[in-house]
């Protein structure tokens, strides 16, 4: 394993998150929480570091 088990977490929390952002209608906070993120502005930093998009851009 090359990543930290908290890093590890981190993607597979994000890899959801784009998946309900690409599948569903739901808003971003709303898919930010469910995903365990505490602001949805955390979570759009996060996602934008991980897969080099912002997570609006991702939905269009």
């Amino acid at each position: 394993m090359s990543s930290s088990p908290m890093r590890y977490y981190l993607h597979v929390r994000l890899t959801r998150a784009k998946r309900l952002i690409e599948q569903t209608e739901l808003p971003m906070v709303e898919i930010a929480i469910a995903c365990g993120f505490v602001s949805a502005s955390y979570f759009s930093s996060c996602f934008r570091a991980v897969f080099d998009i912002n997570p609006s851009a991702c939905r269009n």
